[in-house]
């Protein structure tokens, strides 16, 4: 979508081909932003059914419901040592499991997404998509926002490391200034100096503007989100 509209404001296309592209574009993202909600919530309570059959495990139950059914008919057990091991297996499986999981939860581009959700919330009425499917996108918001809350955090960690490294510059310009006017420098040397100086100033500084400009525009889509469905769940 945001290329379709670079492509009107840059004329690759007209008005109505925009409009008509949009709306396709903003169809298909409806209903794989409801599609991804669903399958969202359905790996959640997979992992949390996998979370309490695992503790039974550690606990050292000899018998696990979900699965005796289905190993009783093939294996025999006649030890407690065959049991441990059987257990041991289990466990390794479903650890495995769950960790795939979660990494699917997790596995969020918070820059696309939030992007989409407030573009689909701002196309639809919530109150017309049932109770199941709000309640689904408002999990989704605040796994976005949780998400958000910890990548912001490292954005202001690196905001804060530039502006170490600003100080860091312009300690070193003063020194250039002192070292030409006491004749260390001559004025080649100096001009040299202060260029590649002020080069890396300016970069940093336009680093930490965009950084900032990141924030605000990604605070103000979710605080967004959030208005268009009445506040976290």
């Amino acid at each position: 979508l945001e290329r379709v509209d670079l492509m009107l404001r840059t004329g690759e296309i007209d008005s109505r081909t925009h409009k008509s592209l949009v709306e396709d574009y903003e169809q298909e993202l409806i209903r794989g932003l409801i599609e991804l909600t669903r399958l969202r919530r359905e790996a959640k309570d997979i992992r949390a059914k996998l979370r309490g059959l695992a503790t039974k495990i550690r606990l050292g139950l000899e018998r696990v419901s979900e699965y005796h059914s289905a190993v009783s008919a093939t294996i025999k057990f006649t030890t407690r040592d065959v049991m441990v091991s059987l257990e041991g297996e289990l466990l390794r499986a479903i650890n495995s499991r769950m960790q795939s999981l979660e990494d699917t939860i997790n596995d969020i581009n918070i820059e696309s997404e939030i992007y989409a959700l407030v573009r689909v919330l701002g196309k639809i009425s919530v109150n017309e998509l049932g109770e199941r499917v709000n309640e689904g996108l408002k999990e989704y918001l605040n796994d976005l926002s949780d998400k958000w809350a910890l990548l912001k955090s490292e954005y202001m960690e690196r905001i804060s490391t530039l502006e170490e490294k600003i100080s860091d510059v312009e300690m070193s310009l003063k020194e250039n200034d002192v070292r030409f006017v006491i004749g260390e420098y001559d004025k080649i040397t100096y001009e040299e100096n202060r260029i590649k100086l002020e080069r890396k100033l300016n970069s940093l500084r336009s680093e930490i503007e965009e950084i900032r400009e990141k924030i605000d525009l990604i605070d103000a889509r979710i605080l967004k989100c959030f208005e268009l469905l009445g506040g976290s769940s």
